[in-house]
């Protein structure tokens, strides 16, 4: 039993096959990446087998689905391998938006599928995926150009369509394995958008205390030797000196007082974003201020 434990890790430790883990060392591109290839995973992987089991396929609807399946695990797996993260999940997108998707209703049901509801799902992952506002305009220009050649294929060409789906419960079944499997894709998509932010919000949040500490602390350190150098220059401005002189401290003088209201600024502005900032009610004149 050892030696048979022995060869399945070398065998695993051969093929290398990366962590699909979404912990917070990975970038934002990489999480996506990893779900989005382990959700198209499993959308093809139970969608096939359920077909197999409820509806039955003929060989070549079968190799069509297994081609399907090896194409997304193939390219998810090796993608991961070399990081390519934002390419794979764009070759992912392209090839289920402007290939697979459309030639699976044409090929397996059209409209009265469940095509249509996966499709919904593709357009989702392009709109979660895509980062760039342009590239995800132009993706879902073109699939959805797509899709509406298919729509008008079926409505004008019905003959087109392979009617897969003989029966009106064989489509009811379909639907309804569609409504269950992208409902609960979307809903994980969603909540994995919620954890993303809750992470970035909590790291922009320690980031900003970590700003205020330290613009606190340093206005304390700089403002001690400041008050020495405002301290001394007064005491020299009060002694018989040449004029050269004199203005020379005077001017060292002025710029350090001038110094020290940017740093009291910098200290008061630290303490309003960490909430220390106090209010003494003090009657004062306006004219005075201005």
């Amino acid at each position: 039993m050892k030696k048979w434990v022995e060869k399945i890790r070398h065998f695993k430790g051969k093929l290398r096959i990366p962590s699909f883990s979404m912990s917070n060392d990975m970038s934002y591109e990489c999480q996506v990446f990893n779900y989005v290839g382990v959700c198209g995973i499993v959308v093809c992987i139970s969608s096939t087998l359920l077909s197999l089991i409820f509806f039955g396929m003929s060989m070549i609807e079968m190799l069509t689905m297994f081609c399907l399946d090896f194409f997304v695990i193939s390219a998810f797996i090796l993608c991961r391998k070399h990081n390519k993260h934002r390419i794979g999940a764009a070759v992912l997108l392209c090839a289920a938006g402007f290939f697979f998707v459309p030639m699976i209703y044409l090929f397996f049901g059209g409209v009265m599928s469940a095509v249509p509801i996966y499709s919904v799902m593709v357009a989702i992952f392009m709109f979660l995926v895509v980062l760039s506002e342009k590239k995800r305009f132009t993706m879902l220009v073109i699939y959805f150009l797509i899709m509406g050649v298919c729509l008008y294929t079926d409505s004008n060409y019905p003959s087109l369509i392979n009617r897969s789906l003989s029966t009106h419960s064989m489509q009811v079944l379909d639907n309804a394995i569609a409504i269950f499997i992208v409902s609960i894709t979307v809903g994980l998509a969603i909540r994995f958008q919620e954890g993303v932010y809750k992470k970035e919000r909590i790291k922009a949040e320690r980031a900003s205390e970590a700003k205020s500490e330290f613009l606190a602390m340093m206005s304390h350190e700089i403002r001690t030797p400041l008050n020495a150098i405002i301290g001394l220059s007064e005491i020299q401005l009060q002694k018989t000196l040449p004029d050269e002189i004199h203005s020379d401290i005077e001017k060292i003088h002025s710029s350090g007082v001038s110094l020290l209201g940017i740093i009291n600024d910098v200290l008061d502005i630290s303490k309003i974003e960490t909430g220390n900032m106090k209010l003494i009610p003090l009657k004062y004149d306006t004219s005075c201020m201005i």
